[in-house]
């Protein structure tokens, strides 16, 4: 495809791939679709940005031509109003073999009906709102729940279930896309308790949560990406929203970026188990742009994705959404100049606003 067709010049690359670009190097299996990047810091640190890294990687120009240029200039002294929301951590949604996973929930405040007192236990009296399972980007390592990240979405109406999943030092690829369905089925289970509209659950997730969430959303259905928790109940949503998402493993490597996309101890290496380049199928198959087809339906997609993304290749992002356009698939790609991984801009009221309204739109 034509979306990494870019001259990076002399670019420094990491990890055992340093100091060569990798262009044509994929397998026959993979070349159908192409990259990657951890929801955060290396090692599953919080993703707060990189500051001084963006220089690492040159300005990258999305060639896919749904691509919309979104600047937005953040207020450093923002910060979200927690007044109107309710927080409940530590909310138990599956044990798998002793592994006991757990949401956070925020629920708006305005989801309660003024004439009832709202039984916590029951959630009797109060109102159901749209849901968004969020998953908050880790490089699938252990995540790091910031709540405030997602209390402007709840102060827009959203009951927000932010997803812990089985993190890579526990299980490989697909546990964490079988957690977050299960998570969507919780959600489902328990909607009069929390408040949630079973027909209106979208997904929300940034870097490995972005893979997290593309794969959750357009794999409805398929037995081998999921378990029988909760089997009852649908995994399917009405839209998702992903921000700078892994969407070809096994591209990954062949595009600047400051930390190692190759060995059996990188990110993507734990998350398939073993060596990229080794495990060429596993790395197709743990790729969000495998499973798209012209014959298969899926929700509507929001894209978003910085230009100076030193960790997940930005070409991963424009991949995808040329991958989705070619195939007439339903999406928005908003390209953010100057944005890198994880930085601000993603989590302003205006990014905020943009996904909301985008959600908004497909509610039934």
């Amino acid at each position: 495809m034509a979306a990494g067709a870019q001259d990076f010049g002399a670019v420094r690359m990491a990890g055992p791939d340093s100091g060569r670009m990798m262009r044509g190097m994929m397998p026959d299996s993979a070349m159908r679709r192409n990259g990657m990047g951890p929801g955060g810091m290396p090692g599953g640190m919080p993703p707060q940005g990189l500051g001084g890294m963006q220089g690492e990687v040159p300005e990258y120009k999305p060639e896919c031509s749904a691509a919309q240029t979104l600047s937005i200039v953040v207020d450093k002294s923002y910060k979200a109003d927690k007044s109107g929301v309710t927080i409940q951590e530590g909310v138990e949604y599956v044990d798998r073999d002793g592994i006991k996973l757990y949401l956070t929930i925020i629920m708006p405040k305005g989801s309660y009906t003024a004439a009832l007192k709202v039984d916590e236990e029951s959630g009797a009296g109060r109102k159901a709102a749209p849901c968004i399972v969020a998953v908050p980007g880790s490089a699938w390592r252990k995540q790091f729940i910031m709540a405030e990240h997602y209390v402007d979405y709840a102060n827009r109406g959203f009951v927000v279930a932010v997803v812990e999943y089985r993190h890579t030092g526990q299980a490989i690829f697909p546990a964490q896309v079988q957690d977050c369905k299960t998570a969507v089925r919780f959600m489902r289970k328990n909607a009069a308790k929390y408040g949630v509209d079973v027909n209106n659950v979208f997904l929300l997730g940034d870097s490995s949560g972005g893979h997290t969430v593309l794969l959750t959303g357009t794999t409805s259905g398929n037995k081998e990406l999921d378990t029988d928790s909760y089997s009852e109940y649908s995994d399917a949503v009405n839209a998702i929203a992903a921000f700078y998402p892994p969407t070809d493993i096994f591209a990954m490597k062949g595009y600047p970026s400051v930390v190692d996309h190759n060995s059996a101890d990188s990110n993507e290496g734990a998350l398939i188990g073993g060596e990229v380049s080794a495990n060429q199928d596993k790395a197709w198959k743990a790729s969000p742009i495998a499973y798209l087809s012209r014959d298969v339906q899926i929700p509507p997609i929001l894209l978003a994705d910085g230009t100076k993304d030193p960790i997940v290749p930005s070409n991963q992002t424009d991949r995808y959404a040329c991958r989705l356009s070619e195939l007439g698939k339903n999406f928005v790609f908003y390209s953010l100049p100057g944005a890198s991984h994880g930085s601000a801009e993603f989590f302003t009221p205006e990014m905020v606003d943009l996904v909301a309204a985008f959600f908004e739109k497909y509610m039934k």
